[in-house]
């Protein structure tokens, strides 16, 4: 009241009311018409399926069902199930796999949910725009890798020589984007999304575990450390070569280290120890020397870190001994492997292998064309020779 005894009466802000109401409308239709098209691909692509279709139906429905009752269960499904359904050499499906099929029913359950109540993004600014810039550098990319289009005949989806294979990392980010949201509600509700996190990847790892001791066990035998036998485990997208397996297996282990700090019981602590190890074996029998060297590192780095929080706080001090008791495990599981014959002689031809793997490089970027769009985007993704 003014001292006149007379109200002040203010504006209404219908400009700004407006833009918000207008923007919401536009994020609702927006996150909708994606649900929708993640529906579309998940009934197509199980009615599509050349492996029985009916069996990957009721696993969807079942999956579904789950989400519209716990709608952070993806969180822990999806990181077990990524380095598992990898069935390409049985489907023949290099482009749409039922990995996909899964994320695409928890895009459709996901976002319908998010466009149906207010969903805010909760990221540092400067996060939001080293995103936004990665995404608009990865469509240009996309790009110049896939066009022109190449005629829709049966090599189009069939190998990884086409110009559609600029879609496969596509699909990657646009998936992580489309998660973003759901995860953003997740966090709003309250929910362990850490702890479901690392349970997910631990439950991958033991997968890929269980699949690379089956491969050791039919071929070179679980303790013969002199055989050349490297192995692809789950993943068929290995081929003649390739980082998959020992690269999954670096990410995935610091995150059984991190399940350990998040479970209290004492039981499953044990079990993810044992995991550990059985982790740790299976990387050292990639015979992956950039994948020793990155296990290494990252055992280093977690020692630095959890050493630092022990200096600062005196109670952070007992958090040291899962980490020195894991790395000591690590450090008794590679005696026996590197003392076998294959992996002193991949040793030994170290530095001849880097001479030649510079070469290739050199070779690749020899391929490249001469021009600006190439310096600052690259040759388009999936265009690598």
């Amino acid at each position: 009241r003014h001292r006149t005894g007379r109200r002040r009466h203010r504006r209404p802000r219908t400009h700004s009311t407006g833009l918000s109401g207008m923007f919401e409308g536009v994020r609702k239709v927006i996150l909708a018409s994606f649900a929708v098209m993640a529906a579309v691909i998940a009934a197509w692509g199980t009615a599509r399926y050349p492996l029985g279709w009916a069996l990957l139906a009721v696993a969807l429905v079942l999956y579904g069902a789950i989400l519209w009752r716990h709608p952070a269960a993806w969180l822990l499904a999806l990181p077990a199930l990524l380095p598992i359904l990898h069935l390409t050499p049985w489907s023949g499906w290099y482009y749409l796999t039922e990995f996909d099929l899964f994320v695409a029913v928890t895009l459709a359950i996901g976002l319908a949910s998010a466009a149906a109540m207010p969903t805010e993004v909760r990221m540092p600014r400067r996060i939001k725009w080293l995103l936004a810039l990665f995404t608009l550098s990865c469509l240009v990319s996309l790009a110049i890798g896939i066009l022109p289009l190449q005629p829709l005949d049966h090599a189009a989806f069939s190998s990884y020589f086409s110009r559609y294979a600029a879609l496969l990392p596509a699909k990657a980010l646009l998936s992580v984007l489309l998660l973003i949201p759901l995860a953003s509600r997740a966090i709003e509700r309250g929910t362990d999304v850490r702890g479901l996190f690392a349970a997910g990847m631990a439950l991958g790892l033991l997968g890929v575990c269980v699949v690379a001791l089956w491969e050791r066990i039919a071929y070179p035998g679980l303790l013969d450390f002199n055989r050349v036998y490297r192995i692809a485990a789950s993943f068929s997208t290995m081929n003649t070569g390739g980082g998959h397996v020992e690269g999954y297996l670096v990410l995935a282990l610091p995150f059984v280290v991190a399940a350990i700090y998040y479970i209290r019981a004492i039981a499953l602590r044990v079990a993810l120890g044992l995991l550990f190890a059985l982790g740790s074996y299976v990387l050292l029998v990639t015979f992956s020397r950039g994948g020793y060297a990155a296990f290494a590192f990252s055992l280093v780095v977690l020692l630095a870190t959890i050493g630092a929080s022990a200096l600062r706080r005196s109670w952070a001090r007992r958090a040291l001994i899962a980490p020195v008791l894991l790395a000591l495990i690590a450090s008794l599981v590679a005696v026996p492997v590197l003392e076998g014959r294959f992996i002193r002689s991949r040793l030994a031809t170290a530095t001849e292998d880097w001479g030649t793997r510079v070469a290739h490089w050199r070779d690749v970027l020899a391929m490249m064309n001469q021009d600006w769009t190439t310096t600052a985007f690259g040759m388009g993704l999936g265009r690598f020779p």
